[in-house]
C-alpha cells in the first residue's frame, strides 16, 4: 500500500489534508505532533467525495484526568472537524471514552467505549444493523496494546472489504507486540514509522480488508469458557448407568426425552405427536444402525428407561430434563468412547452416517443448498448456523478436554455472559427470544450453537476436519470452508 508512498518521500509535501487539519487543531497534521496526513491523503485522496461510513476512536478529551488525553490545551473532536471537511459527503461517527466531549455535532455522531471494557465496545456495535460496514475506522484512542487488541478483535467485522483499519501511536512495544498477536490474515498488511521529529510513536499500522473472514459465528475458545466460575445446570448432566448391553469404541449417540423444547420449565409435548415424530422412528432405526457395526449409546428420560430392550443399545437415564436439554446428552459419548457420530432420530440418513463411518478424520456432511431458515418475517435473523452441517462424526483422541465440563461451562456462558458477544444474524434479538434463536441455554438450537461456537472452530484449529459437500457449488458459507483449508483441514466433494 505505501511502497510509492515511501519511495517518492511522500511525507515531506503538504496535502490538502495536512491543512485542514493544522487548522482545526488536530495532532494529525505534519506541523504538529504527528504527520499523519500525509500517509492519509495518499490513502484516501482518491475516494474523498464518495459516501463512506467513517469510525474514528480517540476524540482527543482535554480532561487531564481521563488517560491518553490532549492536555488541557487541547481541542477535543479537532480530527474529527477536519474529517468532516475533508469526507464532505460521508457519515461520521466518533468514539470516546470520556462522556463529557460526546456531544453531537452536524454530520458527527459520538459514541461512548472504554476500550478496555468489552461490554461498551459490543453495545457500539449494537447502535447498528447487523450488516452495517465502515469504509474506515482509525484507532487514535487508549495506546496500549491491551486497548488496541480489543477494539480490533471486535469491530473489525465491521470493516467491509476493501475498507481501511489503521492503528495509530504505537510506541514501539505495543508496535511489535501488535504486528505478531492481530489475526490479520485476512488484510493487507502495512505499518510504517514516519519521518519526523516525534520519535516515539509516530508509528501506523494499516490493514485493508482484503475479504471477511468466519463472520456469522462468535467464537468461544475452550480457555474462556474454563475460566467461568457459574456451574449452573450441572444436575442435568447426572446419569445412571442402567443397562450397559456393549464395550463398543465406536457408536451412534443418541437422545430421548420428551419436552416442549421452547419452556424453560417441564412440560411434555402431546405424547401422540411424540411417539409419531420420535419413538417409533427410533425403533426403525436401531436395526439399520445394528447393521453397522456400531453400538449405541442411548441417553434418555428415566421413565424411558426400559422401552427399549436391545443388546446393542446400552442405556443411560436422567432423573432432570428441560427443553432442549437433552440434545445436549448426546454429546456425553465424546468423553466416553472412541469414535462418536451425533445422530439425530431420523432413518432417511442412514446413507449419509455409513458415509461418514469410512472416514478416519472427525467430519461433516453439508448438504447442498442455502441456509435459508430465518426467525423472523423480515429475514434478518437466521435460525441455524450451517458451519456444521446436519450430520457429523467425533474421535476421542481430537480432544484435550472434558466435553461434559465445557458444554455446562458453555451453558452458563449462554446464561450469564451472552450479551458480551457481538451481536450477529445469528444471535439477533427477535420477539420472545431476547437472546436470539439457540441462544437461551435450555431452549431448542442451544446444541446446534455449542458446536458452531466451541467445536467447530476448536477442531478446525487443530486441522482435525474432514468436510464432505453434497454439492460445493451452491452452499452459502464459502468463507466456511476457505476458513477450514487455510487451517490445514480437509475437503471431500461428492458432485
Amino acid at each position: 500500500m505505501l511502497k510509492q508512498f515511501v519511495l517518492n518521500e511522500l511525507w515531506k509535501p503538504k496535502t490538502k489534508l495536512c491543512e485542514i487539519m493544522n487548522k482545526e487543531g488536530s495532532d494529525k497534521a505534519r506541523e504538529k505532533y504527528h504527520n499523519y496526513t500525509t500517509v492519509y491523503n495518499y490513502l484516501f485522496q482518491n475516494i474523498r467525495f464518495d459516501k463512506l461510513n467513517f469510525l474514528e476512536v480517540g476524540l482527543g478529551t482535554n480532561n487531564i484526568n481521563v488517560p491518553s488525553n490532549m492536555g488541557a490545551n487541547g481541542t477535543p473532536k479537532a480530527s474529527m472537524r477536519g474529517w468532516k471537511s475533508y469526507f464532505p459527503n460521508s457519515d461520521l461517527h466518533g468514539a470516546d471514552i470520556d462522556k463529557g466531549i460526546l456531544i453531537d455535532e452536524e454530520r458527527i455522531k459520538t459514541h461512548y467505549i472504554n476500550q478496555l471494557d468489552l461490554n461498551t465496545i459490543t453495545n457500539f456495535k449494537n447502535e447498528f444493523p447487523i450488516s452495517y460496514k465502515f469504509d474506515i475506522i482509525i484507532d487514535d484512542g487508549l495506546h496500549s496494546f491491551e486497548a488496541n487488541y480489543n477494539l480490533f478483535n471486535y469491530l473489525n467485522d465491521m470493516v467491509r472489504v476493501g475498507g481501511f483499519y489503521i492503528i495509530e501511536d504505537c510506541n514501539l512495544e505495543d508496535y511489535n507486540k501488535l504486528l505478531v498477536k492481530l489475526d490479520v490474515s485476512n488484510y493487507e498488511v502495512d505499518n510504517i514509522q514516519l519521518p519526523h521529529y516525534n520519535k516515539h510513536d509516530n508509528r501506523m499500522i494499516i490493514l485493508k480488508k482484503i475479504k471477511d473472514k468466519v463472520s456469522f459465528e462468535n467464537e468461544l475458545t475452550i480457555e474462556y469458557l474454563s475460566k467461568i466460575k457459574e456451574n449452573d445446570f450441572t444436575k442435568f448432566f447426572e446419569y445412571d448407568k442402567y443397562k450397559i448391553n456393549h464395550n463398543k469404541k465406536k457408536v451412534f449417540s443418541m437422545s430421548l426425552f420428551n419436552q416442549k423444547v421452547d419452556l424453560d420449565y417441564p412440560e411434555d409435548q402431546n405424547n401422540e405427536y411424540w411417539k409419531n415424530k420420535y419413538f417409533y422412528p427410533l425403533l426403525k432405526l436401531i436395526p439399520l444402525i445394528n447393521q453397522t457395526g456400531y453400538g449405541i449409546n442411548l441417553f434418555c428420560e428415566e421413565r424411558y428407561k426400559d422401552e427399549i430392550d436391545n443388546p446393542n443399545v446400552n442405556i443411560y437415564t436422567f432423573k432432570h430434563s428441560v427443553g432442549a436439554i437433552g440434545m445436549y446428552w448426546r454429546f456425553l459419548s465424546f468423553d466416553m468412547v472412541d469414535e462418536t457420530i451425533i445422530c439425530d432420530i431420523d432413518i432417511e440418513n442412514i446413507e449419509v452416517h455409513k458415509l461418514l463411518i469410512k472416514q478416519d478424520f472427525s467430519c461433516r456432511h453439508l448438504a447442498s443448498g442455502k441456509n435459508d431458515f430465518y426467525v423472523d418475517k423480515e429475514k434478518t435473523a437466521k435460525k441455524y448456523t450451517s458451519i456444521l452441517g446436519s450430520q457429523h462424526k467425533f474421535f476421542k483422541k481430537d480432544f484435550d478436554f472434558n466435553v461434559k465440563d465445557i458444554m455446562i461451562k458453555f451453558l452458563n456462558h449462554q446464561k450469564y455472559y451472552q450479551n458480551n458477544e457481538r451481536r450477529n444474524i445469528y444471535n439477533k434479538s427477535v420477539g420472545h427470544m431476547v437472546k436470539g434463536f439457540g441462544n437461551n441455554p435450555l431452549n431448542y438450537g442451544s446444541d446446534e450453537r455449542f458446536l458452531a461456537k466451541v467445536i467447530y472452530f476448536y477442531i478446525v484449529k487443530k486441522s482435525k476436519f474432514l468436510t464432505i459437500y453434497e454439492n460445493h457449488n451452491v452452499y452459502e458459507n464459502k468463507e466456511d470452508v476457505d476458513y477450514t483449508m487455510r487451517n490445514g483441514n480437509k475437503l471431500m466433494l461428492l458432485n
